[in-house]
């Protein structure tokens, strides 16, 4: 979200306080979409394939997934407890979204069925060599950016900037004391 918004508007500082202006989250801003210039670029974690022209997933590592998601539940509050039992229990998605399985068969699946409609992208891929994933991504949205601004665009999405621009200008939930980039690593469940 945060690199189409960055390929979108490579002159604008883009921050939690301004992110749903540039893409949208489809629970959130429904009457801000119907605003938003062709094409329109929308953020979603439901499962809704099939329901937009074109979507692009991107896929992690399940247990990367868990340590995440695990930490930004303890931030929320929606989970008090050890990381062994949120793991063995039933993550509190489940009811949305399905589990983790179901949500990247579907897109797979989907995906099979309409190659030209889905850009499937790997976190670790990205984080290992974001340039050919970038350039993928702004030729499937339709942007017409240069190397200089898919470069910028990178540059200014790299995870360290943005988690100094969450603690600057605040994090999604506007709360200070709520971090969304906590490490984005990858083998993080290793430690």
């Amino acid at each position: 979200r945060f690199l189409i918004s960055n390929l979108k508007n490579p002159k604008s500082k883009i921050t939690f306080r301004n992110i749903e202006s540039y893409v949208p989250t489809v629970k959130r801003s429904k009457g801000k979409i119907e605003n938003l210039n062709r094409p329109r670029h929308m953020k979603t974690h439901r499962p809704l394939y099939g329901k937009f022209p074109r979507m692009v997933y991107i896929y992690r590592d399940v247990r990367d997934v868990a340590i995440s998601y695990y930490h930004y539940s303890m931030e929320y509050g929606w989970y008090q407890g050890e990381l062994k039992e949120f793991i063995r229990g039933e993550w509190p998605w489940h009811g949305s979204f399905g589990t983790w399985s179901e949500h990247v068969e579907g897109a797979l699946d989907y995906a099979k069925e309409y190659p030209d409609d889905v850009l499937l992208l790997c976190y670790e891929d990205m984080l290992e060599d974001p340039v050919p994933s970038v350039r993928r991504l702004a030729r499937f949205c339709h942007i017409d950016a240069n190397e200089e601004e898919l470069h910028d665009a990178i540059e200014a999405c790299e995870f360290e900037r943005l988690k100094k621009k969450e603690e600057k200008h605040g994090s999604e939930t506007e709360k200070k004391d709520m971090t969304f980039f906590r490490s984005g690593k990858k083998r993080q469940w290793e430690d």
